[in-house]
């Protein structure tokens, strides 16, 4: 799963860099006035899930209880 994900974090940073250099480019347009929501927003993705996979996989189950809640099995890496 890490290897996908770095695999796919390398390819979508080497697309929108490569259409940045370039001279005319529409992505160009959309990265200046939506930088957070065109890259700060996909990677912010990604680095969720690696975080939520690497609980996971180092602690087993993620269970907590919150604010009078109890978080188990499925939910907890969903809320996390």
């Amino acid at each position: 799963m890490f290897l996908g994900t770095g695999l796919f974090s390398a390819v979508f940073l080497v697309f929108v860099g490569f259409h940045l250099w370039s001279n005319n480019s529409w992505i160009m347009e959309i990265v200046k006035k939506h930088f957070a929501a065109t890259i700060g927003l996909p990677l912010a993705a990604i680095t969720s899930l690696c975080v939520v996979l690497l609980l996971k996989y180092a602690t087993g189950p993620i269970e907590f209880k919150a604010l009078g809640f109890e978080f188990r099995r499925a939910s907890g890496p969903v809320v996390l």
